[in-house]
């Protein structure tokens, strides 16, 4: 029990943040460079290369999960002025301020 209050003090960000430089980090790595290895043995380049973009979005999420869904996330910021585009679009059941804003799109 008392483990548990001390990391509710010490907050989930620096329990992310320990886990993904000290654990998930290099599993990762080591995952990456097994997998293309293997890919280079065996002479499959193209998979290789397909192996690796996905490998860097998924590099992409982990690493960089604060900054895309952060409170200063760039999905966040997004999702906030859209919500505000909304808001400010029309009726009082919500339902105008989507059509306000589908008219603004080029579709």
């Amino acid at each position: 029990m008392h483990t548990l209050l001390l990391l509710g003090d010490a907050g989930l960000g620096e329990l992310q943040s320990t886990l993904v430089s000290n654990w998930i980090g290099p599993a990762f790595f080591i995952i990456v460079a097994g997998f293309a290895i293997k890919f280079i043995v065996s002479r499959q380049f193209r998979e290789l290369a397909s192996f690796l973009g996905i490998a860097a979005v998924v590099a992409l999420l982990v690493f960089n999960a604060d900054g895309l869904f952060g409170k200063n996330g760039v999905f966040y910021k997004i999702a906030e002025a859209f919500s505000g585009a909304l808001e400010s679009g029309g009726s009082s059941e919500g339902a105008g301020g989507m059509i306000q804003v589908l008219q603004n799109f080029k579709f």
